[in-house]
């Protein structure tokens, strides 16, 4: 048996030597306040550690892996520089390799996620490999990264692409996930929803009231970005691919 094949024969059982848990149906709401992705990981998979691939001015590239080294979730972040100083230092402990959310919240802040789209992508073969799944689809979720302490207003740390591997989450988008998409903090603030609002109505659920002129006007401003952010990380997949051959 192959390194490969015995990968994906352990991808069958989780690392507590348990059937990973089935997504109700592909029906589960994503986490947009305080719990963290890697929290629900570790509940499906047990201690999940970070594998860092990159982290410059631009992007940060890593796997969310289980004990076994497998990946479980790529999660590509665009940044968005330059920061405030205490955000400032706060990213240079992530470029070390120490994982988003949970340095965050060690600094105090509060978490939300911002939920833009989910898509299915179509996988190359190097990550199908870091997944050890044979499926050629999964399931992504393009959200902005926001953060807050105090009554401050809510910071964007960046845009994030999580790629679920297909063992934790189904490739196939559904309706519920539709009801979480909503425009960036930027076209909000440009159709007259300040932050503090948005960041309120994040922690709400639905999370907008699609009925609001300004949330239509909203997401008429943002197609083009999420279109551009969709595109870019295709680019990404793309060179690592070529990394591989």
């Amino acid at each position: 048996m192959s390194r490969t094949d015995k990968r994906m024969e352990t991808n069958k059982h989780n690392a507590r030597g348990e059937q990973a848990a089935p997504e109700a149906g592909g029906q589960e709401l994503f986490p947009r306040v305080n719990r963290l992705h890697t929290d629900l990981l570790q509940e499906a998979y047990g201690p999940v550690s970070i594998r860092l691939l990159r982290h410059d001015n631009e992007v940060r590239e890593a796997h969310l892996v289980d004990r076994q080294g497998i990946s479980r979730t790529f999660a590509v972040t665009f940044l968005a520089p330059p920061y405030p100083q205490e955000l400032a230092r706060i990213d240079a402990e992530i470029r070390e390799g120490a994982p988003i959310g949970k340095t965050f919240r060690r600094y105090g802040y509060e978490v939300r996620k911002n939920v833009l789209k989910a898509l299915a992508v179509e996988l190359p073969a190097w990550l199908r490999n870091e997944f050890a799944h044979p499926s050629l689809f999964a399931k992504a979720l393009l959200s902005e990264f926001l953060a807050r302490v105090d009554a401050r207003p809510p910071e964007l740390y960046g845009t994030v692409v999580e790629i679920y591997s297909p063992d934790f989450r189904s490739p196939a988008i559904t309706e519920t996930d539709r009801t979480q998409e909503g425009p960036t903090l930027k076209s909000l603030g440009a159709a007259g929803i300040p932050p503090d609002e948005a960041w309120q109505r994040l922690g709400g659920d639905p999370a907008y009231d699609r009925a609001d002129p300004r949330y239509l006007v909203a997401s008429n401003l943002c197609h083009r970005d999420i279109i551009f952010m969709i595109k870019r990380l295709a680019a990404l997949l793309e060179r690592g691919q070529q990394r591989t051959k």
